[in-house]
């Protein structure tokens, strides 16, 4: 037949993409998976999948997605994959847990596929566990700062005037300034002329290192809107 080498140019054509994609889906550096959106169960997993959660390809295939959710989140996610919604979902974060027990933040972003003639979904999933974390206690540690009865102040050690970024709320009652007047200055502009030589020394020598932070204790004088000084 005519068309015969064209017929076999085309199912090669098309070997070659499935190919290229699965290689894409195998080798992607992020967990990647596809499941049965009847059935839940795992139709296909990713060696970053596997890696990073424990499981061997065998006992995903074996598994659906509610066995890697905490049992109080089970009743949500039928929830969430019963509303049917089609095409592209945005990026929700759920618990998942690991193998070997281990409860994590996963940031889950999917899309709908077909494959083996079934009704599917790709899912990639990033771990955020750790920069939740570091979020988390990023927020204490602006509430401790802020809440502190101590005058404490956070300037750039990148730039020459080392200036300032931030004051917490004890500086701005001690000074009277208010943070719009303060961030962007040198911080020197609130040392008062009486304060100690050593404490300013201590306080430049502090500001000098370009890296890390410092914290410099002393009885130094700062000046008030109104040009009294107070320690």
């Amino acid at each position: 037949s005519t068309l015969f080498p064209y017929t076999t140019l085309f199912r090669s054509d098309i070997a070659d993409s499935e190919a290229r994609y699965r290689q894409l889906f195998e080798h992607l550096p992020m967990p990647l998976w596809a499941f049965d959106r009847e059935t839940l169960k795992f139709v296909a997993v990713n060696d970053a999948a596997i890696n990073h959660y424990g499981y061997s390809r065998e006992e995903f295939m074996a598994m659906t997605i509610l066995d890697i959710r905490p049992a109080d989140t089970v009743d949500a996610l039928r929830d969430y994959v019963g509303e049917g919604r089609q095409g592209f979902r945005p990026a929700n974060v759920w618990k998942h847990v690991l193998k070997d027990g281990t409860v994590i933040d996963v940031d889950i972003t999917s899309h709908d596929a077909e494959i083996g003639g079934r009704a599917c979904r790709l899912v990639l999933a990033r771990d955020v566990t750790a920069e939740r974390e570091t979020e988390a206690r990023a927020r204490l540690l602006a509430r401790a700062f802020d809440s502190s009865t101590s005058g404490m102040m956070i300037t750039d050690a990148r730039t020459n005037d080392r200036q300032i970024t931030y004051v917490n709320s004890a500086l701005l009652r001690m000074t009277g300034f208010t943070q719009d007047e303060v961030v962007g200055r040198n911080s020197t502009f609130l040392a008062d002329i009486d304060t100690e030589a050593d404490t300013v020394q201590a306080f430049r020598s502090a500001m000098i290192r370009k890296v890390g932070h410092a914290a410099v204790l002393a009885p130094a004088a700062h000046h008030r809107v109104d040009r009294k000084s107070v320690v």
